[in-house]
């Protein structure tokens, strides 16, 4: 079972600078939708977090606040079974 993430927040200069890094970021800045796992995002945002938090604790607890609010904004839970 995956999830699906959307954005289309980042400026210009966001997007050239990331899309250099990897592809499919240039397609979730244009405001598209990518499937992920939820452990293949929990595990970029640790990256992403780790690059500019020195302690490990407050890097995992910067993650813990985004997925909360990724959740939290989430529209409602599937009630059919995939």
């Amino acid at each position: 079972m995956g999830a699906c993430a959307k954005t289309t927040r980042g400026s210009d200069d966001d997007r050239s600078n990331v899309s250099a890094q990897n592809p499919q970021t240039e397609d979730v800045m244009k405001g598209e939708t990518v499937e992920t796992t939820l452990g293949d995002l929990i595990a970029a945002l640790t990256e992403e977090a780790s690059r500019s938090i020195a302690d490990e604790k407050t890097v995992y607890s910067v993650v813990a606040y985004i997925l909360s609010d990724l959740l939290r904004l989430s529209g409602p839970v599937s009630r059919t079974w995939h």
